[in-house]
């Protein structure tokens, strides 16, 4: 899993980076009843970036954009459409402002 994990970083924005460069940040578990299906979402952060950084393959990201930390946190409160994040996770958002 984590190898895979690396491979779609390098592969969709184009870092090279190794699982020790890779804070563990959250996870999400949910079940699809219907479909039986129980699904985990592993969510990882590297510091020290740059939007520059990133070189996305086009052919399956349109863009990637950088964002201060705070503008994220106004951004999940005003249950803004371009980010998927819902309020009761902005406490990860503020965690990270301590990284």
């Amino acid at each position: 899993m984590e190898n895979a994990a690396l491979r779609e970083l390098n592969e969709e924005v184009g870092i090279s980076i190794s699982m020790n460069d890779l804070n563990p940040f959250a996870e999400r578990e949910f079940t699809i009843e219907n479909a039986n299906s129980h699904i985990t979402y592993f969510y990882y952060i590297k510091t020290n970036l740059n939007e520059k950084d990133f070189v996305i393959q086009k052919e399956e990201l349109s863009k990637v954009k950088w964002f201060d930390l705070d503008k994220v946190i106004d951004m999940i409160k005003s249950k803004d459409e371009t980010i998927v994040f819902k309020k009761e996770r902005i406490h990860l958002f503020e965690q990270l402002k301590n990284l």
